[in-house]
């Protein structure tokens, strides 16, 4: 059988165990060959006998996997020894004898057998989606010592994808099915020409298609991010001050994990004016009538807009902060975050996340609407509003020389085959620090996205290479310009 070691999940304290990971760093599995479970190792006069469990093995698989003269690993000893005798018992318990003059005795550990000719693993990682699966096959021969260790990252991010699917920003919350997943691990074992059934050797767990820094909390797990009751886990976002600007699609990405499926949640909303105090409170559930369309995946949940002040407090809260206790005690709940009130203790088992300030941006003339993928897999938004300069390329390329039969006759000696066309737009603004250094992600996310106010819909760009401003120390605004090129229009041919 196969065995895994890893520390992927993580227990975090007073909480139950994440099994959410961030699939672009390096998650290592140990995969570990056991074929028979040692029970005891110990002394018969001077030879050494190793009681293995053969319960469900017949005594003609044991003989030939011990056969006499054959090499067997013992994982307690470390060592590769010759069987000299072999006694099979139908209960369940057996042992194979060998010569050596090791003085150990104890319990556990595992046997393999060198018989077991041509012997590897066939991993089968296995994403599910609404009961349908989907399979990637990897192929692992183990070490003498029966270990093989893989990152599993590389075959599970190939499940996903970074544009997304399903999105509607007219729904308070939508699963991202693109970006996250549902996974289990199965294997297989092959050797001597056959092979044993297909078993699961990881249950269930969940990925998403980001990446957490060197040094963070949990390492690659996603505890952090998590929702939970009592919680206060983070939206999916490295920005210190997002901003949402009225008439433009806005989300906060958040993980929906299915140990809070039993419990309704509600997206909090508290707006405040430019001094912090209370304009209005509004609380509305999620839609979570059918679990497969939000839990155990990423997910986008959408503001409610309509604000008239500086900013809007947003938390997620479970079943018990509905109607009645909201209203009540609304200006300490939000203040509780940055003036250090206590939150009353109605209040405490009904908080599911952070209590994340979104701020309210003012439009500009001839914007430029921007959204990313994040190293956290959900997305991040800006709109530009600066000077724009938007460009026009026209490449020549496959020229060729015609045949030219009549030197005072020919009107060219070379012609363009193809031309093309493509849009590039140079884009700024004038940012204070902190969101000089939000945007930064921008400029190294894969997938960026400029947003249509024509036809409502996204389009994927370029951000071209270049060197970006981080910070200038001592100044209070700090100016930001690059260029962004659209796919190619359309080649012309002749």
């Amino acid at each position: 059988m196969i065995d895994v070691s890893f520390n992927l999940f993580k227990t975090v304290p007073n909480f139950d165990e994440c099994r959410w990971i961030a699939l672009n760093n390096p998650n290592f599995v140990k995969y570990i060959r056991q074929d028979y479970q040692v029970l005891n190792i110990g002394f018969s006069g001077t030879t050494m006998n190793v009681s293995v469990n053969t319960l469900g093995v017949t005594q003609t698989q044991f003989e030939l996997d011990f056969a006499v003269g054959k090499q067997v690993y013992i994982s307690a000893l470390d060592k590769t020894v010759i069987v000299t005798l072999r006694t099979y018992s139908g209960s369940g318990l057996s042992f194979f004898r060998f010569v050596d003059t090791i003085s150990y005795s104890g319990q556990g550990g595992y046997a393999n057998c060198f018989s077991r000719v041509g012997y590897y693993m066939e991993i089968i990682y296995v994403k599910v989606v609404d009961g349908l699966f989907t399979y990637r096959r990897e192929k692992l021969i183990p070490f003498t010592n029966g270990v093989a260790e893989t990152d599993i990252s590389p075959a599970l991010v190939k499940m996903l994808q970074l544009e997304p699917i399903e999105e509607d920003y007219s729904v308070i919350n939508k699963r991202d099915l693109a970006v996250s997943g549902i996974f289990f691990i199965n294997g297989i074992e092959y050797w001597n020409g056959g092979q044993t059934n297909e078993r699961s050797i990881v249950s269930y767990f969940y990925g998403v298609n980001n990446q957490k820094k060197a040094f963070e909390l949990y390492g690659s797990c996603l505890a952090e991010y998590e929702m939970d009751l009592l919680s206060n886990n983070k939206f999916l976002t490295r920005m210190v001050k997002p901003y949402y600007w009225a008439g433009y699609p806005f989300s906060l990405g958040f993980i929906y994990p299915l140990k809070i499926s039993d419990k309704n949640v509600y997206r909090l909303e508290i707006e405040q004016d430019i001094n912090e105090s209370t304009i209005q409170t509004t609380s509305d559930v999620l839609i979570v009538a059918n679990p497969l369309q939000n839990y155990e995946y990423v997910n986008m949940l959408t503001l409610s807009g309509g604000y008239t002040g500086d900013s809007v407090l947003v938390r997620l809260t479970s079943e018990a902060t509905s109607q009645f206790i909201i209203p009540n005690y609304a200006t300490g709940y939000a203040n509780n975050y940055f003036k250090d009130f206590d939150v009353p203790a109605i209040l405490l088992p009904s908080i599911v996340s952070e209590l994340k300030r979104v701020y309210i941006g003012k439009c500009f003339d001839s914007p430029a609407y921007l959204r990313w993928r994040n190293s956290l897999g959900s997305f991040d938004y800006w709109l530009f509003g600066k000077r724009q300069v938007k460009d026009n390329l026209v490449g020549n390329f496959d020229t060729f020389n015609p045949l030219i039969k009549d030197i005072e006759t020919e009107q060219a000696s070379e012609l363009v085959v193809t031309k093309q066309f493509t849009k590039r737009w140079k884009l700024g603004a004038m940012l204070e620090m902190q969101s000089l250094t939000d945007i930064q992600e921008l400029f190294t996310s894969p997938f960026v996205q400029w947003y249509n106010e024509e036809d409502l819909k996204w389009y994927s760009v370029k951000v071209l290479q270049g060197t970006y401003t981080y910070e200038i120390t001592d100044d209070a605004m700090n100016e930001v310009e690059f260029s962004i090129e659209f796919p190619q229009e359309y080649n012309q041919s002749q």
